[in-house]
């Protein structure tokens, strides 16, 4: 596996880690972002691992679209969760004081989890 792939496999691994962490700790504005940014570093390496290489979120999500929803590697649903991420994200980060709220936080967790499983199915990473 290209060591670039596992770097962000590793890193897509450790802002789920750090995601929870928040959650737990009643930061949902950056608790979405660490989920986010958890898939957002998973369809990078799953893009890489299939020699697609891009240098914006516009980009990936648009590669992650056509490389993996488009071809029916992964279910739409996938697209939605990065997408709805995405969203969640911005709020976290553009939309004031406390624009996230628990559920959203904890429905963003659990869709970045289903996420990064389900790209390791579709690209069968095996990890050392």
């Amino acid at each position: 596996m290209n060591p670039d792939v596992l770097t962000l496999i590793k890193k897509a691994e450790e802002s789920l880690i750090v995601a929870e962490e928040l959650h737990q700790g009643g930061h949902y504005d950056f608790a979405v972002g660490r989920s986010y940014y958890a898939m957002f570093y998973m369809a990078e390496a799953a893009l890489l691992e299939k020699g697609k290489a891009f240098s914006s979120h516009r980009a990936i999500h648009n590669g992650f679209f056509h490389e993996f929803i488009e071809t029916s590697l992964l279910d739409k649903n996938q697209h939605q969760s990065f997408v709805r991420g995405f969203e969640l994200r911005q709020a976290g980060d553009y939309g004031g004081f406390a624009a996230v709220t628990k559920e959203q936080s904890e429905d963003i967790l659990q869709r970045a989890r289903n996420f990064i499983k389900s790209i390791k199915n579709a690209c069968s990473f095996s990890l050392p």
